[in-house]
């Protein structure tokens, strides 16, 4: 252990050259102060007038007790008296500094822990002491310039005076870090050997209603709590973990660690549950797989000779039900599990008793099935509010089966698709851009993997699916937002996931567009010629796959096309006019211009509509059923669309793009039949399995027949 060395700390004008050095700022601090209550040891930092943040200090004999002075240069480490160091310095006048509590060297882990924990106190010589969390807001916020005011008061200050954190006592490893410093290799801020599995603060409170009314939910001070005080006490920081229960249950872990509290919650978190020790009687799953009454109702015979004696039954069960294979509870059959699995049987033969305690230790862990009445994955997939407390801790779920389910009457086998997926990971909801039932049916591997698991699938989309630019929902496709606006181009480039960052938090309600954008107001102009009689942009590029491919972002290029080359071609370029009609309709134009087609094109544009000549003919031939590259054939019929509807009738009997875009935008989203063998209503009805997952999302029940129910046979009407 390093010798203790009680430092004077008067911050000296010694700074290394090659600390990171930043000059004083000539400008003030632009609305921030700061005021120093010497004598009740708090800082209060206050934005134009009004106190924002209030921090715990410790002030020193030559502490300045009145006067306001200028925050001037600041220094990473600074090198006070002592040959000690400090964090996030700033001068304030002279040699006097903010800075953190002193390190013993230029190491944020080689903290002076017992001047720490006088923190709140005088115990300085001069300078203003802070944890290393305030401290270094000042460096990181606050400018060279801003005024700093000391005085004296009993009154701590406009938001009062800061809880401080005493670590005297907490082991070796986490004493030497500032509990504050936001340092990735700060053990205080991550899962280790004494927080782990081990400790949540929420659950510290719940078991221990002392430091509730202490800390008041106060995360930080809990933990710190934790690892100086409440280990040694053996208290309870976690429904998984119980150091009572745990030294009980594995005595010849006490017989190897003896009292050592932290040596046993250490092993807990890196040995035993990986082993698949149980930590808590509430994870003691052995009374799972052993329901007395269940026991005794099932076999007459013990039941008579027992009665409900749960302890007799149990020692009944233990020397002769196992290796009879009779069932012990709804959840676990011998019989069953062994002939189940393989690699059980292989590696355990018919000793009866290994299998059960595998059970216990891992088989309910990794999700297997161990009775014909219960199936923990139809379980799981079946219930989004157990899906929503559990996540993937398989264990709960056979827990929550005994305990509550059957008797809620909930179904435990049946279920082969999650029902209600969630959208919201870390409290995160990710709905404008997240599907999970599109997400696992478009991409392969995301079903091979996570297809029984939407809590993963959406920490896959999240941790990586956004990254990689994966569309999870057909609303909104990433890499066609980022086409459609020049302006997020320019901010996130190849970053796909600030583009769903952005839909979500700001272009949804901007109304911006999430999926392939149509040309808004597309040109109908080339070299100064008008072609809006004989051509539209969203007409041409809908009717013309190859068209689509090419321009369907580039309504210049399209017309462009359309001049050069389209009407040479004899392409219809909107619903208005058909060249090979028109021809067909006149034949007096057919014997001026034969088959060149452009001129028929010029001849309807300047003269032929303004004569009231016809451009197209009764009925439409062969409409399109393809928008935005997708086909809906399967759904939609141009004919039978606009003869059901009048509204259609009335607007688009003769544009069957125009049409087809309004059933796409519009007409499937308000559940209009397009096609004779396609209802959604009706669809819906016959489907009561889809009706669980798309509720009054018309478009869904499209989508889905489209993609999955027309070639898995089902009725569309």
């Amino acid at each position: 252990m390093k010798r203790r060395v009680t430092s004077v700390i008067l911050a000296l004008f010694i700074v290394l050259a090659a600390l990171n050095h930043t000059g004083l700022t000539a400008e003030a601090a632009s609305g921030y102060s700061i005021e120093v209550n010497y004598t009740e040891n708090v800082v209060t930092i206050y934005l134009n007038d009004v106190p924002i943040r209030a921090c715990l200090c410790s002030t020193g004999t030559w502490t300045p007790h009145s006067g306001t002075y200028r925050m001037s240069t600041k220094y990473r480490w600074g090198l006070l008296k002592g040959n000690v160091w400090g964090q996030y310095c700033t001068i304030i006048t002279g040699n006097i500094w903010f800075h953190s509590v002193p390190y013993l060297s230029q190491d944020p882990s080689d903290l002076e822990y017992w001047e720490y924990d006088k923190l709140g106190t005088s115990c300085s010589a001069g300078c203003v002491r802070l944890c290393v969390e305030d401290v270094k807001w000042i460096y990181d916020n606050v400018p060279s310039g801003t005024p700093v005011t000391f005085y004296s008061s009993s009154d701590p200050g406009p938001l009062g005076k800061p809880q401080g954190l005493k670590i005297s006592d907490a082991p070796e490893g986490y004493r030497g870090w500032d509990p504050t410093d936001p340092n990735s290799s700060n053990p205080w801020n991550g899962d280790s050997s004494y927080l782990g599995y081990a400790f949540d603060s929420k659950q510290y409170e719940k078991y221990n209603p002392d430091l509730k009314s202490a800390y008041g939910g106060d995360e930080r001070k809990l933990k710190v709590h934790w690892l100086t005080t409440g280990i040694s006490e053996k208290r309870r920081a976690s429904d998984e973990f119980d150091l009572n229960f745990y030294r009980s249950f594995y005595p010849e872990l006490v017989s190897k660690y003896g009292n050592d509290q932290y040596a046993l919650v250490a092993y807990y978190n890196n040995t035993g549950r990986k082993a698949g020790q149980i930590g808590s009687v509430d994870n003691a799953s052995i009374k799972y797989i052993f329901d007395a009454k269940y026991y005794a109702d099932s076999n007459p015979s013990l039941k008579s000779q027992y009665g409900y004696d749960a302890e007799k039954l149990w020692k009944q069960y233990i020397e002769n039900g196992v290796n009879s294979g009779k069932q012990g509870s709804l959840i676990f059959s011998m019989s069953y599990y062994k002939n189940a699995y393989p690699d059980l049987k292989k590696a355990f033969g018919d000793n009866s008793i290994l299998y059960l305690k595998h059970f216990v230790e891992c088989g309910m862990r990794e999700g297997r099935v161990a009775s014909s009445n219960f199936d923990v994955n139809s379980y799981k997939m079946q219930y989004p509010d157990l899906r929503q407390n559990f996540g993937s801790d398989m264990t709960k779920y056979y827990i929550h089966y005994v305990k509550h389910g059957y008797q809620e009457k909930r179904a435990g086998t049946g279920c082969e698709e999650v029902v209600k997926a969630t959208t919201v990971y870390n409290g995160v909801d990710y709905s404008k851009v997240y599907d999970y039932y599109y997400y696992i049916n478009k991409y392969p591997d995301v079903r091979k993997y996570f297809s029984k698991d939407d809590t993963v699938t959406i920490k896959h989309f999240v941790e990586h699916g956004m990254s990689e630019g994966r569309q999870a929902i057909s609303t909104f496709d990433v890499k066609a937002y980022s086409r459609n606006y020049a302006d997020l181009r320019g901010h996130f480039g190849n970053d796909w996931k600030k583009y769903f960052i952005h839909y979500m938090n700001h272009g949804y309600s901007e109304k911006r567009n999430g999926v392939a954008a149509e040309v808004t107001n597309p040109v109908t102009i080339y070299k100064g010629v008008d072609y809006s009689a004989v051509y539209d942009f969203n007409y041409y590029i809908t009717k013309y796959p190859d068209m689509y491919k090419y321009y369907a972002k580039n309504d210049v290029g399209a017309l462009k096309h359309f001049v050069e080359h389209g009407m040479a071609e004899g392409r219809q370029g909107c619903a208005e006019f058909n060249a090979q009609t028109y021809r067909s309709k006149n034949a007096d134009l057919n014997g001026h211009f034969g088959n060149d087609w452009k001129k028929y094109y010029i001849h309807y544009k300047n003269h032929g509509k303004n004569e009231g000549r016809s451009g197209v003919a009764a009925k439409i031939d062969k409409p399109v059923t393809v928008y935005n590259g997708v086909d809906y054939s399967k759904v939609y019929d141009f004919n039978f669309y606009i003869n059901k509807y009048p509204d259609m009738k009335k607007y688009y009997i003769n544009n069957d793009v125009a049409a087809l875009r309004h059933f796409v935008n519009h007409g499937m989203g308000e559940g209009r039949q397009a096609k004779a063998s396609f209802d959604p209503k009706a669809y819906r009805s016959n489907n009561a399995d889809l009706n669980g997952h798309f509720g009054n999302d018309w478009r869904k029940y499209y989508i889905h027949y489209m993609n999955h129910g027309y070639f898995e046979g089902r009725k569309g009407n």
